[in-house]
């Protein structure tokens, strides 16, 4: 065999042999790295196709940056009406969103990347609030007045834009920093949390039915004190605080059942759960979402189902979607009109299960719809989901000055919110309590009621430190998403239901931005107890 170096001799027709060098490399060829070493081929392909990401992620991130600037200068000298600024923005965010996860989809063989925390946050924090929901603002007058939507655009909307667009960029980059991988590696390979983690999805009835009752007595206890749901008395709310975090932490135990539940049914495992105790779960929590006074809460239980089979089958049930929908009608033509009563009827009483039920399904209240009250629920839905306007004048007010005595104290709360989630109002009396969103309605917004308004995320990082708080705070969440991706998503029962406890709080980001991290510091706890005494070695 000859090397690629040497020369090689081959006859010619006279007999004669005729000497020749090999081909010369094409132009510009450059022989990839790591070949020459003996490297597999696999690899280097993989080396080479990263190191082209990087390079469209660094175009894309550099024409990001361009497009949003221009766009947002040229509406501030007013070459471009504040109208199309905002119909601009909104594009740029959906396309760059789309971009982003894309490119997910594409580096990770992964068939579940549609449940990964940064994908589902993508989706409902951004673009269902500040996305394709901003289409509200340019209907008919009387439509959006019809719902109580503004029907202008104004500079801070856009401004709220940017910021969004900010949290965006950030909490992409968290998610694909070297320090999220890091932090992501140190948390997969700790061997205490491995040693924790249950595998089997074999459940332990007793603990299964000790979760159920414990939320029961926990959401009954806040019926009778009067402290639960759309039906607590406010005042009770800051009398009885001392025990109200205990009887939230023993309310969400009916969820992690429902998960853990879910997550044996639909396993390959040949002892499953009975299909009717799956079943009678759902229903329980469902009612109690609906007793509750949230609309959130009478889907949230069907997704959770949807999503457990998902993962564990890789097929997301039809029923689900449709079962939300009728959710989300039930919550308009039930909660809606019961909000009202709550309010108006001297004679509530939302101390039982039954004078609260009773309120919901009142005849003078709960009517047969009409054909425009049903065509009015999607605009009400996009109305409510959509944050743009109601953000932004949080946007407006803090540009304004100082705040005045007794607001919260933004910043701070992110750095204590460790300290609020472990450490009982028993022991810290003067712990802050969460009532951010009723200082909004009061103060930004003037309105003299006890009703909670949620301005964003972006618009409380804003009062926080402006537009560096925004970027450090998605930037951070972003690194959460990863390690709670990489470290819990494979690997059990009990990190599958690390996971599913904890996704919630991943992907839809509080309006009160330290209840990411109280959530974080108090619930992770919660559920590696739970989960080690719910599951069978």
């Amino acid at each position: 065999m000859v090397a690629d170096n040497q020369t090689k001799s081959q006859p010619t027709a006279a007999g004669n042999c005729k000497t020749y060098q090999p081909h010369p490399p094409l132009s510009g060829y450059t022989r990839p790295e790591g070949a020459a070493q003996g490297l597999d081929p696999r690899t280097v392909r993989q080396g080479l196709q990263k190191m082209k990401q990087r390079n469209l992620l660094i175009w894309v991130n550099c024409l990001l940056f361009v497009l949003v600037t221009a766009v947002y200068l040229a509406a501030k000298a007013g070459w471009i009406a504040k109208e199309m600024c905002l119909v601009s923005l909104s594009m740029i965010l959906l396309g760059y969103l789309a971009f982003e996860i894309n490119l997910l989809r594409r580096d990770y063989v992964n068939p579940y990347w549609p449940i990964n925390p940064v994908v589902l946050a993508s989706f409902i924090t951004f673009v269902l609030q500040f996305g394709i929901t901003n289409i509200l603002y340019f209907l008919p007058e009387d439509i959006l007045t019809s719902v109580g939507a503004y029907p202008e655009v104004t500079e801070a909307m856009n401004y709220l834009m940017l910021l969004v667009l900010v949290g965006a960029f950030a909490m992409w980059r968290g998610y694909r920093s070297r320090m999220s991988v890091a932090v992501s590696k140190v948390v997969s390979k700790n061997s205490g949390l491995n040693n924790i983690f249950k595998r089997s999805y074999h459940l332990r009835p007793f603990f299964l039915a000790a979760s159920v009752g414990l939320s029961l007595l926990s959401r009954l206890g806040g019926i009778w004190l009067g402290v639960y749901g759309y039906s607590s008395e406010y005042s009770l709310l800051y009398d009885l605080a001392k025990y109200t975090q205990y009887l939230t932490l023993g309310e969400s135990l009916g969820k992690v059942a429902l998960i853990s539940v879910a997550l044996q049914y639909y396993s390959q495992e040949a002892r499953k759960v009975p299909a009717p105790i799956l079943y009678a779960l759902l229903a329980y929590e469902v009612l109690f979402g609906l007793l509750s006074g949230f609309k959130g809460q009478i889907g949230m239980p069907f997704l959770i189902v949807g999503l457990c089979k998902f993962y564990q089958q890789r097929k997301f049930p039809v029923w689900v979607v449709g079962a939300v929908f009728i959710g989300v009608i039930a919550g308009y033509l039930v909660v809606e009109p019961f909000r009202i009563v709550r309010y108006q009827d001297p004679g509530f009483e939302g101390r039982t299960v039954s004078g609260i039920y009773r309120s919901m399904l009142d005849r003078d209240i709960f009517y047969e719809p009409t054909r425009d009250d049903l065509l009015s629920i999607p605009l009400k839905f996009i109305s409510r989901i959509n944050l743009t306007y109601i953000g932004s004048l949080g946007i407006e007010y803090a540009d304004t000055g100082s705040l005045p005595d007794g607001s919260p104290d933004f910043l701070m709360n992110v750095f204590l919110a460790p300290a609020h989630a472990l450490v009982p109002r028993i022991i810290w009396e003067s712990k802050p309590y969460q009532d951010i969103g009723l200082w909004y309605t009061r103060v930004v917004l003037g309105h003299n009621t006890l009703s909670s308004t949620g301005m964003s995320p972006f618009t409380y990082l804003y009062f926080a430190g402006g537009v560096i708080s925004v970027f450090l705070g998605f930037f951070v969440v972003g690194i959460v998403q990863r390690t709670w991706w990489d470290a819990f998503f494979h690997g059990g029962s009990g990190s599958a239901l690390l996971f599913f406890g904890m996704l919630g709080a991943l992907v839809v980001i509080d309006s009160a931005f330290d209840a990411f991290f109280v959530a974080l510091f108090r619930m992770t706890p919660l559920l590696l107890i739970v989960q080690y005494g719910l599951f069978r070695k």
